[in-house]
């Protein structure tokens, strides 16, 4: 596995309650984390922060060394660039960090402490970038170890440097203004879209820079080959019209199953673009159990008229959460994907036990 998560941030509306049954959040005011159009327009949304937002953070890594990369805009208004990008975290300590400082260059932390300026070429307000980080944990940095890519170009290589603390593993990345305020105190207003974090492991093209990637986002458009659950209008037919919605809308639809084995699926849109390469397929699902004991579920995908389904997961009492699956290659052919695999599967959820 090179790729880890990546989002759109297409499906959510509300900042302190769609968004963190996904990820982390930190210090946020529901008023200053929204979601507006993102930056190829249409239905597609990015992720807006200003004034007491911090930052999305995924806690689940365990990697020497990691990549990342999002679409960045700093709001025209803004007055200044300042404030943080992002902080990796090794074991609760915190490791590389870099801020923008406020004549738009960059400055790179070990912990606290200063290490390196980026003196990258003049950004524009208002206008989209696509950055892209690579970080490695050394005690002295060769050529790769920690990179700053700008619309695929590479404009930073820090050579020689120790970025490397008390712990070897970045566990925690944090993307976002971070755990303190700008050193001036005032906020600017930021969006983010396409993001993608990965590492090294793994093979090509998913294990180094992905380049100016597009995060696209399908729904359920029909129904699959079985649709066993029952949905909240007290039927099992167009189940997929109660798990179709671009924000998912809790209690008033859904599907449900209490029987081990039962299986609902969904036929998706196909997708609006062809892109050149497919690094990856994400199937989410929102769920929850409504009583005591042990339950179990499988994400499944439908292709080539076999189901393949995953590992289990465990969904919480009374509380949706999102869970997710990463198919970096068509399970069917074991090959990368293509747009015609996306266009002809399915997609759903099984009940493991």
């Amino acid at each position: 596995m090179s790729l880890i998560i990546f989002d759109g941030f297409d499906s959510y509306a509300n900042g302190n309650t769609d968004i963190s049954q996904r990820w982390d959040i930190l210090n946020v005011d529901p008023n200053d984390l929204t979601f507006v159009t993102g930056r190829f327009g249409g239905v597609g949304k990015s992720l807006r922060s200003n004034d007491d937002y911090r930052s999305i953070n995924i806690t689940t890594l365990n990697n020497n060394e990691i990549i990342f990369g999002f679409a960045f805009k700093l709001d025209e208004a803004a007055t200044k660039w300042n404030g943080a990008i992002f902080e990796t975290y090794a074991s609760g300590e915190k490791a590389v960090s870099c801020e923008w400082n406020s004549d738009g260059t960059i400055e790179w932390y070990r912990s606290s402490t200063s290490i390196a300026t980026a003196n990258i070429i003049p950004l524009i307000k208002g206008a989209w970038y696509f950055l892209e980080f690579k970080i490695k944990l050394t005690n002295s940095t060769i050529s790769g170890d920690c990179v700053l890519r700008i619309n695929n170009e590479q404009v930073f290589d820090m050579i020689g440097v120790d970025t490397l603390g008390t712990n070897s593993n970045i566990t925690d990345l944090r993307i976002g203004p971070g755990a303190t305020k700008a050193p001036d105190n005032a906020w600017q207003v930021r969006y983010i879209d396409d993001l993608y974090i990965s590492n090294t492991s793994g093979s090509a093209p998913n294990n180094t820079f992905l380049g100016d990637i597009r995060v696209v986002t399908i729904r359920p458009t029909g129904n699959g080959t079985t649709n066993n659950f029952l949905g909240s209008d007290a039927d099992s037919t167009d189940n997929y019209l109660h798990v179709d919605e671009e924000t998912p809308d809790g209690d008033t639809s859904y599907v449900e199953s209490s029987t081990s084995g039962e299986i609902d699926m969904y036929l998706m849109n196909n997708l609006p673009v062809t892109p050149v390469n497919i690094f990856g397929l994400e199937n989410i699902l929102i769920c929850k159990k409504d009583d005591a004991g042990t339950r179990t579920g499988k994400h499944v995908l439908r292709l080539g008229g076999t189901n393949y389904p995953t590992g289990e997961f465990f969904p919480s009492a009374d509380s949706y959460i999102a869970f997710t699956n990463l198919w970096e290659k068509n399970p069917d052919t074991d090959s990368q994907w293509l747009k015609t695999d996306i266009d002809n599967l399915e997609a759903g959820i099984k009940v493991e036990s």
